[in-house]
């Protein structure tokens, strides 16, 4: 998006997305040895977002994004046990994180 070339989007679905400070935050969090740790914990940031607003929030136009609207997604995941076990939760936002990484290029 970024140089200009359109790009395609796989869905007009929605995803869960989690900032890797977040993730290694849980990482960190389960490490510690005063935490009983269930099986699997899911860590994510715990909504689902529209895929065009995450090409937009990179600065992809509406324009340059093309779908294929024969395999709509919603993909979110239950963090409410990363809250209860390790007292996680999500704390960069899609722009924040977007912005963040944008800066840094």
């Amino acid at each position: 998006a970024r140089s200009g070339a359109p790009f395609t989007l796989e869905s007009l679905g929605r995803i869960d997305l989690v900032h890797i400070e977040d993730a290694c935050r849980a990482v960190l969090l389960a490490l510690s040895p005063e935490v009983s740790l269930p099986p699997a914990i899911n860590v994510g940031g715990g909504e689902a977002v529209p895929l065009a607003s995450i090409a937009r929030a990179f600065g992809a136009m509406p324009s340059e994004v093309s779908a294929d609207i024969e395999r709509p997604a919603e993909r979110v995941l239950d963090v409410r046990l990363a809250g209860g076990v390790l007292g996680w939760h999500p704390r960069v936002s899609l722009i924040d994180g977007a912005r963040r990484m944008l800066a840094s290029a």
